[in-house]
C-alpha cells in the first residue's frame, strides 16, 4: 500500500514548510506570536 509520504506533492509541501520556517526564523522576536506564528501554522495546515 502506498502512503502519502511517497507522493511528489507531499515532498514539495515539506520543502515549502522548511523554507517558511527558515524565512520566519529571521523575523524579529517581536513577531514571534504575530506574523511568524501565523505563517508557520498556515504552512503546517497544508500538510
Amino acid at each position: 500500500m502506498k502512503t502519502h509520504k511517497r507522493l511528489d506533492v507531499w515532498h514539495e509541501a515539506m520543502l515549502r514548510v522548511k523554507l517558511i520556517y527558515e524565512v520566519s526564523s529571521a523575523c524579529p522576536r517581536a513577531e514571534l506570536f504575530g506574523l511568524m506564528s501565523h505563517m508557520r501554522r498556515a504552512a503546517i495546515s497544508v500538510l
